[in-house]
C-alpha cells in the first residue's frame, strides 16, 4: 500500500473510531418558561462507563431555551431544577422520582459508588423523563 492509501485508511479507520461515540450522544433540550434562573441536575446512564451518573448544575436564564448532550444510548433520564426556595423534580414516594445527593457547585459522580463533593451537600428528588420518539429529551419549566 502506497502512502496515499495508508493515508486514506487512517482517516476510515479514525472516523470509523468516532461515529459510534457519535450516537451514543442524546440531546436534552431544556425550556426555562419562568422569569427565574434555573440550575438543573440530570442523571442519565453514562454507556461508556456503563454506570448510572448524576451531573450538575447546567443554568438555564429566565425566559431561555438550553440544550445538553449526553454520552448515553438509554431512553430515560432522571432530572431535577431548583431556582431558590422552588423545586422542579420528582415527588418523594410517587413511582417515577428517585433521592439522589447533590451539592452547591459543580459535581459528576457515579451513583451508585460515589457522593458528590461540595457545599451544602443535600438530597434531591429527581424525576424520570423518558425520551421522544426523536430520541431527544424535553424538560419544561413552568411557573
Amino acid at each position: 500500500m502506497n502512502a496515499r492509501g495508508k493515508k486514506w485508511l487512517a482517516v476510515f479507520v479514525l472516523l470509523c473510531c468516532l461515529l459510534p461515540a457519535q450516537a451514543l450522544a442524546k440531546e436534552v433540550v431544556i425550556q426555562n418558561h419562568t422569569t427565574k434562573k434555573i440550575t438543573v441536575a440530570i442523571s442519565y446512564y453514562h454507556t461508556p462507563s456503563k454506570t448510572w451518573v448524576c451531573q450538575g448544575w447546567w443554568s438555564v436564564d429566565g425566559m431561555k431555551n438550553s440544550k445538553i448532550n449526553l454520552t448515553t444510548d438509554n431512553n430515560l433520564i432522571y432530572f431535577v431544577g431548583t431556582s431558590g426556595s422552588s423545586r422542579w423534580g420528582g415527588k418523594k414516594g410517587v413511582d417515577g422520582a428517585t433521592s439522589l445527593p447533590v451539592v452547591s457547585g459543580k459535581f459528576l459522580y457515579k451513583v451508585k459508588t460515589e457522593k458528590p463533593r461540595g457545599d451544602n451537600p443535600r438530597n434531591e428528588v429527581f424525576k424520570v423523563r423518558k425520551a421522544g420518539s426523536d430520541g431527544k429529551f424535553s424538560i419544561v419549566f413552568k411557573d
